[in-house]
This record gives C-alpha cells, structure tokens and sequence, in this order.
C-alpha cells in the first residue's frame, strides 16, 4: 500500500520506510532461525530442543516488533508526529543549526 500510495516520492518518505525495513529485517531474521532450527530438529541433532526453545523466544520477540513497526505506519498519530518530525528536519536543515534558543537566554 504504501508503494501505491507515495510511488516514486516513497524516497521521500524515510520514517515510514525505516518501519518496513525493520518490519522486513525481522521477517527475514525468523526466516533463517525457523529454517535453522527445523534443520537441527530433522537430523535430531543434540543441539535441537536448545535452538528450539531459543527460536520461539526469538520469533515471538519478533514478532512484537514486527506488529509494533506495522501499526505505526497505519497509526494517524504516528504518521501525523512522522510529517511534523519532517517540519522540524526541514527547519534545522533550513537554518544550519538548532532552530530553538536558549531557554535561559544565554
């Protein structure tokens, strides 16, 4: 959706992109733990029932952080925080430096 969305503007959109790639990174990563892991189980290897217990552990982390990384991007007080994060980037980058001043007036 959010390649239809934004097309090739999507460069553009670097906190949405940052919570697919970690969405991704982590689907991967499970990929090759759930692959290692069925590996050692099929050749009962002794090794097995200890990746085992740390596969769950790891995908079920994982999957935390995928739901979580998933949600935001459909979330309107993320997506609305992400637009004012890009205000705030373009006031810095605008001015070369903090755009805020000294609360105390120093």
């Amino acid at each position: 959706k959010l390649l239809i969305k934004h097309g090739k503007h999507i460069v553009n959109e670097q906190f949405l992109l940052n919570r697919l790639a970690n969405a991704t990174i982590d689907i991967y990563a499970c990929v090759c733990v759930l692959s290692r892991c069925t590996q050692s189980l099929n050749e009962g290897l002794d090794s097995a029932h200890h990746e085992e217990q740390m596969t769950k552990v790891w995908c079920s982390e994982a999957y935390g952080r995928i739901q979580q990384n998933l949600d935001i991007l459909k979330n309107p007080t993320s997506l609305q925080n992400f637009k004012t994060m890009v205000d705030i980037s373009k006031g810095v980058c605008d001015k070369v430096e903090p755009v805020q001043g000294n609360p105390l007036g120093v």
